[in-house]
C-alpha cells in the first residue's frame, strides 16, 4: 500500500502516492509532472490519525521521478525520497522512480524439491558474502545484474562455496558503504539495473 502503485482509480489510470510521516503538518507530491514545485495541486491528504498520507494523480506512468516535500510544524520544508519507493535515480541523483511490477515467473520448482530431498544439518557449509560492485568490474565499471548473472554461478561453484551471502542490494547514496547507508528500503540499487534484471 505504502510507495507509488500504478492503478486505476474510479476508471482513471495513474499513481497512488502513499507514506507514513505522522510529524508531518503538510506533504506536496514533487516530481517531473510538476517540474519539482511545491504546486499545491499535488498536495497529500492525511487518511488516517496515525500519520497515513495519499494522493492519486491521473496520468502519471512509470519512470516519473518523484520526491516528497515535507513541511514539518514550524514551516521547514525538506525534499525527501520515497522509502518506499520500487525504483530509485542513479546516483548522484536520488529522486524517487514510479515502476510498474512486473508478474515475475519463479521457475526454481525442481531445485526446492532437491533442497527438500537433503539433509543441511549434515551437509558442508561454505558461505561467499558478495559485494556485487566490488566483485568483478568491466572496463573499470560496475557489471549489470544480467552480466553478473553469467559470471558468477561458474565462479561459485568452481570455488566450492554452497551458498552465498549478498551485502545490501538496497538503494543507497555512497558506493564506499556498500549498502548499508539504505535509503530505498524497497528498491534495488539502479547501479546494476532495477528489480526485474535482479
Amino acid at each position: 500500500m505504502l510507495g507509488a502503485h500504478i492503478v486505476t482509480n474510479r476508471g482513471k489510470k495513474g499513481v497512488r502516492f502513499t507514506t507514513w510521516a505522522p510529524n508531518a503538518k503538510n506533504i506536496i507530491v514533487s516530481g517531473d509532472f510538476n517540474s519539482f514545485s511545491l504546486d499545491s495541486n499535488y498536495s497529500m491528504k492525511k487518511v488516517s490519525e496515525y500519520g497515513l498520507w495519499s494522493l492519486f494523480v491521473e496520468g502519471i506512468e512509470a519512470g516519473v521521478r518523484y520526491k516528497y516535500a515535507i513541511e514539518d510544524n514550524k514551516g521547514h520544508i525538506v525534499y525527501k525520497c520515497d522509502p518506499y519507493a520500487l525504483e530509485s535515480e542513479l546516483r548522484p541523483q536520488n529522486a524517487s522512480v514510479v515502476h510498474e511490477v512486473k508478474d515475475f515467473k519463479w521457475t526454481d520448482g525442481a531445485w526446492l524439491n532437491k533442497r527438500k530431498k537433503k539433509n543441511m544439518y549434515e551437509s558442508p557449509l561454505n558461505i561467499y558474502e558478495l559485494h556485487l560492485g566490488s566483485w568483478r568490474r568491466k572496463d573499470g565499471e560496475f557489471m549489470t545484474y544480467e552480466e553478473i548473472s553469467e559470471q558468477l554461478p561458474d565462479y561459485i561453484e568452481e570455488m566450492g562455496y554452497t551458498h552465498v551471502e549478498m551485502m545490501p542490494l538496497v538503494e543507497h547514496p555512497l558506493d564506499a558503504s556498500w549498502g548499508y547507508q539504505g535509503t530505498g528500503y524497497f528498491s534495488v540499487t539502479s547501479r546494476y539495473g532495477n528489480v526485474e534484471d535482479l
